[in-house]
């Protein structure tokens, strides 16, 4: 994001970022996810807060295959402007976090915490490793799949497959936890 942000000036950043947000977040917004914050030229979203959602794990699946999407979609409107594409990398993480209004007394924001909010950003962190878009943890993945496999989920034919690897960072809770990368146009 530094190396890309310093070749435009702060008019075109913010119009730049002002359009990528608009499109990422309408993928997150239509598939019930909540935006926490954007850092930079990322998005922390979430699912099942502050409403609960027993399908959170596939709606966070179909928002990073239509967020995908739209960025094949943004990455043509870049090319017509002979403007360089972008790429993102998604970590998901399935499990038990808290969510609320947290800060200080001068400013407070509602946001979410925990052991799988910080797996997610290590899984995000490895999709440039695998040269794939998005990394789901292990309990995300066999959710999803499960959905797809008795017809609950939204997904669309072959949008979703799955290889397992090898994602022991040695760090924690995440040392030892399973992972699936998705390859939207794969079937596995």
């Amino acid at each position: 994001f530094t190396t890309f942000s310093e070749k435009m000036n702060a008019v075109e950043l913010t119009a730049f970022l002002n359009e990528y947000f608009t499109e990422m977040t309408e993928a997150i917004f239509l598939n019930h996810g909540t935006i926490d914050k954007y850092i930079g030229d990322a998005v922390m979203a979430f699912w099942g807060a502050p409403l609960e959602d027993p399908d959170h794990p596939v709606h966070a699946v179909q928002a990073a295959l239509d967020m995908e999407k739209r960025l094949v979609d943004f990455n043509v409107r870049l090319a017509r402007q002979n403007k360089e594409p972008v790429n993102f990398g998604v970590g998901i993480a399935t499990g038990m976090v808290y969510a609320g209004d947290m800060g200080s007394k001068f400013r407070r924001s509602y946001t979410a915490m925990g052991d799988d909010v910080n797996l997610s950003s290590r899984l995000e962190g490895l999709t440039k490793r695998y040269f794939v878009r998005c990394i789901v943890s292990e309990k995300t993945f066999l959710a999803a799949k499960e959905r797809q496999r008795t017809g609950r989920g939204d997904f669309r034919a072959g949008l979703f497959s799955g290889r397992c690897h090898d994602a022991d960072e040695g760090r924690g809770r995440f040392a030892g936890e399973g992972s699936g990368g998705l390859y939207p146009g794969e079937v596995g």
